[in-house]
C-alpha cells in the first residue's frame, strides 16, 4: 500500500506540473501572439521612394539690403522699413554677382518675401524696374535674354517678434512689454482684454512655413522632371498591401540628378532658422556670431549680413502624398498640404559677402 501511495503521489505531482507548464506555455504564446499583432498593426507611413528621376534643389537664400531700421539698431520683424542708400547699393552689387558674375546660375525660379524691404532688394538684384507687376514675366534689365517671374511668398517673411518690433534691440521682451503696457494706459486703453498684442513667432512656427515652401518646390521640381519628357508619374508598389511602400518614377525619366537652382530673398531670422534646421551639423566652428534676444534669453546666433548669400543643396529621398498620385501635363498640381518630402541637405556656401567688397571700397 505504501508503494502504491508513493506512486500515486508522484503521478499526481507530475500531472500538476504538466498543468502548470501548459498554462504557462499558453500564456506565453498569447503574449507573443498579442505582441506580433501589435507589430503588424503598426503601419508604416505611405512613403514613396524616389528612384528616378533623381533631382534636387539648390536654394540661394539672400538677405535683404540694409534698412533704416537696421542702421538705427531697431528690431524690425514684420514691420516696414525702407532700404537705405547703402542697402540699395548692396542689392545692386549682389545682382552683379548673382545674375551676371561669380554666383551666376541658370535659375529655375525666383522668390521673395512679400515684405517691402525684401521685394525691393529682389527687384534691384534682378534689374527689375518699379513698374513691374509681381508674378508677371518680364525681361530683366541686367539680362535681356532672361524672362523673370518673381514670386512673392509670405512664407519667406521675417519671424514675427511681438512687442519688440520697432524698438531698440537692447530691450528684451519683458522690457518691451512693459513699454507697450505703458503706451496702452497712456492712450486710455486700460482694458487689457481688448489690447491687440503684435504676434510673436517661435522658431518652430517659422520653420513650419519654410518647410512648407520647400515641400512645394520639391513637389513642383519632381513634376517638372516628369513633364519635361511628356511623362506622367508612375508609382510601382513594393509588396501587396495598400500600406506598403511605393517606388516613384517617370514612365520614361528624361533627366538624372537635375538641380533646380532657386533664388529667394528673405530675412536674417528666417534664413538663420533654415540654416540651423537643414545643415546645423555642417556649420563651421569659426562662423561669425552675434548676441541676440530670443525667447526671453540672450544667446549666440549666426550672423547673417545684409545681402549675404547662403547656398544649400537639398536632395529628396522619399515623399508622402495624401492627394492624387498621378499628374499629367496640363493638369493642376496637388494642393499645398498633401506632399511632404524626406531629404538630405548639404551646405555649399554660408553667408557669402564677397560681392560687398566693391561697396565697401
Amino acid at each position: 500500500m505504501k508503494i502504491l501511495y508513493n506512486t500515486l503521489k508522484l503521478f499526481v505531482g507530475f500531472f500538476l506540473q504538466c498543468l502548470c507548464l501548459c498554462h504557462l506555455g499558453s500564456t506565453l504564446f498569447g503574449v507573443m501572439a498579442y505582441g506580433m499583432t501589435m507589430v503588424n498593426n503598426i503601419k508604416s507611413p505611405p512613403w514613396t521612394l524616389i528612384s528616378s528621376p533623381r533631382f534636387g534643389l539648390r536654394i540661394h537664400l539672400v538677405r535683404h539690403g540694409e534698412t533704416k531700421g537696421n542702421r538705427e539698431g531697431l528690431v524690425i520683424g514684420q514691420t516696414h522699413s525702407d532700404l537705405t542708400k547703402e542697402g540699395k547699393q548692396q542689392a545692386r552689387a549682389a545682382g552683379r554677382a548673382i545674375i551676371t558674375g561669380r554666383q551666376q546660375h541658370s535659375y529655375w525660379r525666383y522668390y521673395s518675401s512679400d515684405q517691402s524691404r525684401a521685394k525691393d532688394t529682389a527687384r534691384l538684384i534682378l534689374g527689375i524696374d518699379d513698374n513691374y507687376n509681381d508674378n508677371d514675366k518680364v525681361t530683366s534689365e541686367s539680362n535681356a535674354d532672361t524672362q523673370i517671374c518673381l514670386h512673392l511668398d509670405k512664407r519667406l517673411r521675417e519671424r514675427a517678434k511681438g512687442v519688440r518690433e520697432g524698438r531698440s534691440k537692447a530691450l528684451n521682451y519683458e522690457e518691451a512689454m512693459a513699454l507697450f503696457r505703458d503706451e496702452m494706459y497712456s492712450e486710455g486703453n486700460r482694458d487689457e482684454s481688448k489690447w491687440i498684442i503684435p504676434p510673436l513667432e517661435t522658431d518652430d512656427q517659422v520653420w513650419h512655413r519654410m518647410e512648407d515652401w520647400l515641400n512645394h518646390l520639391l513637389r513642383d521640381a519632381y513634376i517638372d522632371c516628369c513633364d519635361a519628357g511628356g511623362n506622367e508619374i508612375v508609382l510601382d508598389k513594393v509588396g501587396g498591401n495598400d500600406d506598403d511602400h511605393h517606388h516613384g518614377s517617370c514612365s520614361h525619366p528624361p533627366f538624372d540628378c537635375v538641380m533646380h537652382d532657386t533664388f529667394a530673398v528673405s530675412h536674417s531670422g528666417t534664413i538663420r532658422i533654415a540654416i540651423e534646421r537643414l545643415v546645423a551639423d555642417q556649420i563651421p566652428d569659426n562662423v561669425p556670431k552675434l548676441i541676440s534676444e530670443k525667447n526671453g534669453m540672450k544667446q549666440e546666433v549666426i550672423l547673417v549680413p545684409n545681402t549675404s548669400i547662403t547656398t544649400i543643396e537639398i536632395i529628396p529621398t522619399a515623399f508622402v502624398n495624401n492627394g492624387s498620385m498621378m499628374k499629367k501635363r496640363g493638369q493642376e498640381a496637388p494642393g499645398p498640404a498633401p506632399w511632404c518630402f524626406q531629404w538630405s541637405a548639404k551646405l555649399i556656401s554660408l553667408t557669402n559677402t564677397q560681392h560687398l567688397q566693391e561697396v565697401l571700397s
